[in-house]
């Protein structure tokens, strides 16, 4: 998932939409202990790359929300709601 994340994070040529979708796709296709890791880290490190886009601040409070919700599971729980967020948002943006 890092080499994905990373790719990602150097991409200065496309939209927000399909940052954000690229995003949900390496998320879906990720091992889900890959996502615990990163999530945690993972606001900081979008917001620092790409501070204008209003549908990544979104999905950045998103995986907030759901790390708060979560503590005390060692990341497995936000990762786990944090792919079905991914896939809900995912199918939506395909719609």
């Amino acid at each position: 998932m890092e080499v994905e994340l990373e790719s990602l994070l150097l991409d200065r040529v496309s939209g927000a939409s399909e940052i954000e979708r690229r995003l949900l796709a390496t998320v879906l296709s990720a091992d889900a202990v890959d996502v615990a890791k990163t999530l945690p880290e993972l606001p900081a490190r979008l917001r620092s790359t790409f501070p204008q886009m209003a549908n990544i601040e979104d999905l950045c409070r998103e995986i907030e929300s759901l790390e708060s919700k979560s503590a005390g599971t060692n990341g497995d729980g936000a990762a786990a709601a944090f792919r079905e967020v991914a896939k809900r948002r995912l199918d939506a943006a395909m719609g």
